[in-house]
C-alpha cells in the first residue's frame, strides 16, 4: 500500500513516515521544505519537493502511485505568527488546503487523515479536560483555519470519501536513535525556548503568571511524537476498515503547568538556567488538557512514552545533535 504524506519532511510527518515504512507501507512524501532541512526524510520514501497547491503534480502522484489514503501534515503552525500574519495563515492553512482536499477527493482518494490542533477549542475558562464535542472558540488564526478545514471535511464527506481529524495537544520528544525531531528552530515553542535558555544561559520566559490555573502559569498536556505517529498508523487502519468519520483528541489526559515542568527540570544538576515571567502572548491559551477516552476506545490506543522528563531530554539531545 502507498500513502501520500504532505509535510512528510517535517517533525511529526517524518516520524509517521518512518513508522509506516517500518510497517511495510510505502510513504510518498510531498513537502516544499520551508525549513530547508531534508536530512530527516526517510531514505526509503519517495519524495517530491513541491507545494500542495501544485494540484497538477498532486494528481499525477495520486494516479502514478495508486494513492487511496492521504495524511495531511503540511501547514504553517506558529500560533504567535498567525496573529501577526493572518492572511498568510488563512491562505495556506485554509484556502490552499481546501483546494488540495478537493483534488484528492476528485482523483479517487478515499481516506483522509487531517492534522488538527487543540487550538480549535480556544480558552474555555474552565480548568477541565476538553471533550471532542466541547465548544470550538479558537482565539488564534491558526486555530480558526484548522476549525474551518474540519467543518469543510464534514461538509464534503460522502460514502466514497471519509476523514479522521486528529487534534494534537503539545507534541514533544525525538526518536531515541536521533533520526528525527523538531526542525522548526524559529518557532516560539516550549522546547525551542527551553533549549535556547539552556545554551545561552538566559532566563526561560514563562508567558504569563496570571492565568487562571493552579500556579498562574499555562497548563499543557504533552504527548511524545512517537506515540502520535502510532496514532496516525492506527487511524489509517481504522479508516480503511470502518469507513467512518472521526474527530479525536491526541494527548495523554494529564496537565502540567509550565512552572511545574521547569522546576522539575531544574532538579537535574546537568541543567543550569533560570526562569522569569513575561506578558501573555496574543493567542495563548491558559489551560488545555485532553479528554482521551474517545481515542483510547476507538483505536484501542495506549501511550508508551508518557514520561515527561524523558520526552524533554530526548528532544534536548536531538537539538544538541542538530546544532
Amino acid at each position: 500500500m502507498n500513502v501520500l504524506i504532505t509535510g512528510g519532511a517535517g517533525y511529526i510527518g517524518s516520524a509517521t513516515s518512518y513508522l509506516l515504512i517500518k510497517k511495510k507501507i510505502k510513504s510518498v512524501i510531498i513537502d516544499k521544505l520551508i525549513y530547508k532541512k531534508n536530512n530527516i526524510i526517510p531514505k526509503k520514501s519517495i519524495f517530491f519537493k513541491s507545494n500542495i497547491s501544485n494540484t497538477i503534480l498532486v494528481k499525477k502522484i495520486i494516479k502514478k502511485y495508486n494513492i487511496n489514503s492521504v495524511i495531511h501534515f503540511a501547514a504553517y503552525k506558529d500560533i504567535e505568527e498567525s496573529t501577526s500574519k493572518p492572511k498568510k495563515y488563512y491562505k495556506n492553512n485554509y484556502l490552499i488546503t481546501k483546494k488540495f482536499i478537493d483534488c484528492c477527493k476528485e482523483n479517487g482518494v478515499s481516506n483522509f487523515i487531517f492534522s488538527s490542533t487543540a487550538a480549535v477549542y480556544g480558552n474555555l475558562h474552565k480548568n477541565k479536560k476538553v471533550l471532542e464535542n466541547s465548544p470550538l472558540k479558537p482565539i488564534s488564526i491558526y486555530g480558526l483555519t484548522k476549525k474551518k478545514i474540519e467543518k469543510y471535511l464534514i461538509r464534503i464527506s460522502d460514502k466514497k470519501f471519509k476523514f479522521f481529524s486528529l487534534r494534537y495537544f503539545n507534541v514533544l520528544g525525538a526518536d531515541k536513535y536521533l533520526k528525527y525531531g523538531p526542525i522548526e528552530s524559529n518557532v516560539n515553542s516550549f522546547s525551542n525556548n527551553l533549549y535556547k535558555s539552556i545554551i545561552s544561559k538566559k532566563d526561560f520566559k514563562i508567558f504569563g503568571n496570571n492565568h487562571k490555573t493552579m500556579d498562574g502559569t499555562p497548563v499543557r498536556d504533552f504527548i511524545h511524537v512517537d506515540d502520535l505517529a502510532k496514532i496516525h498508523f492506527e487511524t489509517l487502519k481504522y479508516l480503511i476498515k470502518n469507513k467512518k468519520n472521526q474527530i479525536c483528541n491526541c494527548g495523554y489526559g494529564k496537565g502540567y503547568s509550565i512552572k511545574q515542568v521547569i522546576e522539575t527540570l531544574l532538579k537535574n544538576k546537568d541543567l543550569n538556567f533560570n526562569y522569569s515571567f513575561s506578558k501573555k502572548r496574543p493567542g495563548d491559551i491558559s489551560y488545555m488538557v485532553a479528554d482521551t477516552k474517545k481515542i483510547n476506545k476507538i483505536l484501542n490506543w495506549k501511550p508508551r512514552h508518557s514520561d515527561l522528563e524523558n520526552m524533554i531530554f530526548s528532544e534536548l539531545r536531538w537539538k544538541k545533535k542538530k546544532k
